[in-house]
Formats: C-alpha cells, structure tokens, sequence
C-alpha cells in the first residue's frame, strides 16, 4: 500500500495466496519447448515440400521432448516459425509459418512484416531464410477458481484482537503515538468482508498490512481489494 500511494495508485489487489502466487502460475502455466535449426537458404530456391521436410525434424524433437513430460498428442501444439532478411541484412524478423502451405506466402508475408515494422519493403531483393523455429506448447488442464458470492460487510469470524502498531509514515503529531490497530486471520475471512486499516492479516504464507487510510475488501474468488479511503 505505501508504494500505491507512492506511485499515486489508489487500489491494490492481493490474492488470497501472495507468499506462493508465482509457484502457482508456474504450476499452471503451459510448458513451452523452442528448436531451431540454422538453415542460411534461399528463399526462392527451396518449395514448401522441401522446407516442410527440414520442419519435421524439429516437430519429432519437439514433440519427444514434450511427451518426456508426461504430455499427450492431443495435448501438444507446434508452432513452426522462420527468421527471414534480405540477403545482405545483419538482422532477422520472425515470420510466423503456421497453416502456410508455400515459401512464396511466407516471402510475401516477410515483406508485409517487414513494411510494418520498418516503413518499406524491397520486393525485388533476394530474401534468405536463416533459421527455422519450433514453439511446442503442452497444454496443462485449466483450474477454475471457485467463486462465491460477496455477504456481510462485517468480519464475525477473523478478528483475533488489537496490538499498538507504529506506522511510519504517518505524518506528526500521530507519527510519535502507537495506532490501535485490528488483528485478523485471513482463513476466516469471507466474501464481502470489509477490514478497515490500520489491521494486520494473518495467513500461513505471509502477513498482509492494512495501512491506516486504507480499506480491504474480500471478493468473490477471495482477493483483497484494497483502496485508500
């Protein structure tokens, strides 16, 4: 909160597990494999069937990686990309290569890509093909939060008492007296709880700090919501 208000940010949201919430993303997130394959050919001098071969091997790697994993077939994506310049440049872009039947699409779709991102395009110089790209995704199973709906305003079931708490950024003549502050256990927290700062909550994986001038509210998948007052 006190960097909110540093920054001029007047709400916060606070999960209802802060201490592990990036343990949990990488849990459920994707798992994401990229190979590559320097190739350094011609664009016009290689057909799709060509080029499609050179793709498969990097789909095989991709895909025996993944399946070490533990992922099924049906739960891989392959996502085939090339780097592409003109002959002579010191820099690649990335053209995406997926449902692209032909080089001759994938040569139009650099030139495209390169009037984007650099306001021309030389259609008639020679364009290389410098490594091609796989991006293998296995897909993890979607986790639904529950959600309940928000109740009593009142937090019956959390408070575990009051402790004198010195802030320091409160401004004189407060700053040299101790606040009453509210002592709460965020497990007993419900939807629709409001807990007004200065409070101190409770939970196995970390310590949440109300501030005074501030106000936490409990939402439906159990976030805090905080906002100054």
């Amino acid at each position: 909160c006190e960097l909110a208000t540093a920054l001029r940010i007047p709400r916060v949201l606070i999960p209802p597990h802060p201490g592990v919430l990036s343990a949990l993303g990488m849990v459920l997130c994707n798992v994401v494999k990229d190979t590559s394959q320097t190739v350094m050919l011609p664009a016009n001098e290689v057909d799709g069937e060509t080029l499609w071969r050179l793709f498969d091997r990097l789909f095989e790697r991709a895909r025996g990686e993944l399946r070490a994993e533990g992922f099924s077939g049906e739960e891989i994506t392959l996502l085939p990309a090339l780097d592409m310049r003109y002959v002579g440049q010191s820099y690649e872009l990335r053209v995406d290569a997926f449902l692209v039947a032909n080089t001759e699409e994938l040569v139009s779709s650099f030139h495209r890509l390169h009037q984007q991102r650099f306001s021309y395009a030389s259609e008639d110089e020679p364009v290389e093909i410098v490594n091609l790209r796989v991006k293998a995704v296995g897909q993890t199973a979607q986790v639904r939060f529950p959600y309940r709906e928000p109740g009593s305003l009142h937090p019956k079931a959390a408070p575990v008492g009051y402790k004198p708490v010195h802030f320091a950024d409160r401004e004189p003549p407060h700053a040299a007296r101790p606040a009453p502050t509210a002592l709460y256990e965020r497990d007993g927290l419900e939807p629709g709880n409001m807990v007004v700062g200065p409070a101190i909550l409770f939970q196995l994986d970390t310590t949440t700090i109300i501030p005074p001038d501030w106000a936490a509210r409990v939402d439906g998948w159990g976030n805090l919501v905080v906002e100054q007052q």
